[in-house]
């Protein structure tokens, strides 16, 4: 799973419902170029190496289509690099020889390409908390490091904040520089990342988003991911105070196709990012709660490091500051980021079992693991009343994980050796013959169903609550038990 891939099946739905009617209500038929045939729309082709789009990147195309009355519009090229290591290297490559029109890329790889600006904000231990980072975005600092990007040839659109980056540890915790000595810690590819590591006394290893686990120590990841990627299964360990950094999303154009846009195109596009940024951190301050609690169910540790534990981390971390202030613009952010900790005064965020509303249930005769396939065509037509045509790779296995009160749905595409990616987490609760479904969010829908169990299939009908394609989802088919928890 590639970093922020959720996906929940009735918001794919809602989605899929709004493309089809705005293209229908759009007019003027597009030629193969992306464009309408009057001229009138200009479509910007985007690579990004998930299956979906991160939320807040969706939210910003929609801005782009809004403001710009139907002009502009982003065209998602997904799973763009899909399982290679260097997937953000090669990305800014792709963009840089017309490959594609734009793209986003996490800011740490951008020093691998020879573009040092953004590594004040990705200093180890710096920013470690979302009240923070929602300082230095308030401040501009992102948008001004943009600039860094003009030695690359590629035009920077803008800046958009992302999840705090923690220490998964296999198999043991990583809370002091003795114990990463000699492990192997698995990073998406950053200069600034291997030599913190190396600092503490670690190998790095870069590897594909979603990776798997074997012959690795530990991975830099955000909680969501670790969730999403079913890691608790083989991990055991998160630390719930060393937060490495945080992984903003820059947004790339190539020149050529910057050149291609008047001026109020391109105020469009950065006016867009401006737009997103506000609800942004409640978003992710509510995706690591609900990452949390399902991780605490699943039963992973959250060691805390001590204050002492603090202090030696970033004291065997002063030779990586030493370098980065090496640089009179990376010095000066560096010190305006500081004068913003200490102005909010606070701690690195925590992420603990403690308050998360994670305490064990009640097990009930349904726990176990269940499974069914399902058509994406199948949700889609019960948004819509139209089915699309079938693609290769529309049908996916769900897994449905029911635990001591705690649900969570999976889905996997491409065969038995494709990753696991979460599409639904919550907890349920059992009333004679009725389930109820709660889901894990800040507006969590709440699902009702008749349910009726033989032993091996569960049926689930008469559902109601919930979105459009919540019905498809759940009812369509039975889910047969192939483990039980």
């Amino acid at each position: 799973m590639h970093t922020t891939k959720l996906r929940g099946w009735a918001t794919v739905a809602v989605v899929a419902g709004l493309i089809l009617a705005g293209t229908a209500c759009r007019g003027p038929a597009r030629d193969r170029a992306g464009g309408n045939a009057d001229g009138k729309t200009r479509v910007l082709t985007f690579a990004q190496p998930n299956d979906e789009a991160p939320v807040q990147l969706k939210a910003w195309a929609g801005n782009v289509d809004r403001r710009s009355g139907g002009s502009l519009r982003i065209e998602f090229k997904n799973s763009w690099r899909d399982s290679e290591a260097d997937y953000e290297s090669g990305t800014v490559r792709d963009v840089q020889e017309r490959k594609v029109d734009m793209a986003w890329v996490g800011a740490r790889v951008l020093d691998k390409a020879g573009v040092t600006s953004f590594q004040a904000l990705l200093a180890p231990m710096l920013v470690d908390s979302y009240d923070l980072e929602e300082k230095v975005f308030e401040a501009g600092i992102p948008a001004q490091m943009l600039q860094g990007l003009d030695a690359i040839d590629v035009v920077g659109i803008g800046v958009l904040p992302g999840p705090l980056r923690r220490v998964l540890g296999v198999r043991k915790p990583l809370v002091t520089p003795e114990a990463f000595a000699g492990t192997t810690v698995a990073i998406q590819d950053s200069a600034l990342a291997a030599t913190t590591l190396h600092a503490w006394g670690a190998e790095s290893r870069a590897v594909p988003s979603g990776a798997e686990l074997d012959g690795v120590d530990g991975y830099e990841q955000q909680l969501d991911s670790i969730l999403g990627n079913h890691y608790a299964a083989t991990a055991r360990y998160v630390t719930a105070n060393v937060n490495l950094w945080p992984r903003p999303l820059v947004l790339l154009m190539g020149e050529d196709a910057d050149k291609a846009l008047d001026d109020s195109q391109r105020k469009t596009l950065r006016d867009a990012v401006d737009d997103v940024l506000p609800p942004t951190f409640g978003a992710l301050r509510a995706e690591d709660g609900t990452a949390t609690s399902g991780l605490c169910q699943a039963g992973m540790t959250f060691t805390v490091a001590s204050a002492e534990n603090l202090r030696d981390l970033r004291r065997t971390l002063q030779p990586v500051y030493d370098q980065l202030g090496t640089n009179d613009k990376t010095s000066a952010w560096l010190a305006a980021i500081e004068e913003l900790k200490a102005a909010v005064a606070a701690g690195p965020d925590l992420a603990t079992c403690s308050g998360t509303g994670s305490a064990t249930g009640p097990q009930t005769v349904l726990d176990g693991t269940y499974q069914q396939k399902l058509v994406d065509g199948v949700v889609v037509a019960a948004c819509t009343g139209t089915a699309p045509p079938r693609s290769p790779n529309d049908e996916a296995t769900l897994e449905l994980v029911l635990k001591n009160g705690v649900v969570t749905q999976y889905e996997r595409r491409g065969g038995p050796g494709a990753p696991w990616e979460i599409g639904w987490a919550g907890t349920f609760r059992l009333f004679r013959d009725q389930i109820q479904l709660i889901q894990e969010s800040t507006n969590g829908d709440r699902l009702t169903a008749t349910w009726s169990f033989n032993g091996t299939r569960l049926t689930l009908t008469h559902l109601t609550g919930g979105r459009c394609g919540d019905n498809a989802v759940w009812t369509t088919h039975a889910w047969v038990r192939v483990t039980d928890r």
